[in-house]
């Protein structure tokens, strides 16, 4: 009996190695081949984040929208108004 052998064929295959642990922005930039690995891609995503975030500072420094210049009534308004001194 040693010299038994079995020919199966394997019923259950092992599932393909997904790639679950990644996120899809880090699959996003692997997709567009600009890196080749996952620690390069998450650089990229965090410089992405600094720039983005300078960049809301810078707009947040400015203080909005200029304030529209007020309409000739509100101006004769003004005008009128007396001055308490």
């Amino acid at each position: 009996m040693p010299d038994l052998q079995f020919n199966e064929d394997r019923q259950y295959q092992e599932p393909a190695r997904s790639r679950a642990g990644e996120s899809l922005f880090t699959r996003l930039v692997l997709a567009t081949s600009i890196v080749s690995t996952d620690r390069q891609a998450e650089y990229v995503l965090l410089g992405f984040a600094i720039v983005a975030i300078i960049v809301s500072l810078f707009l947040l420094s400015r203080g909005g929208l200029p304030p529209k210049d007020p309409s000739p009534a509100v101006l004769e308004q003004v005008k009128q108004m007396p001055i308490n001194r």
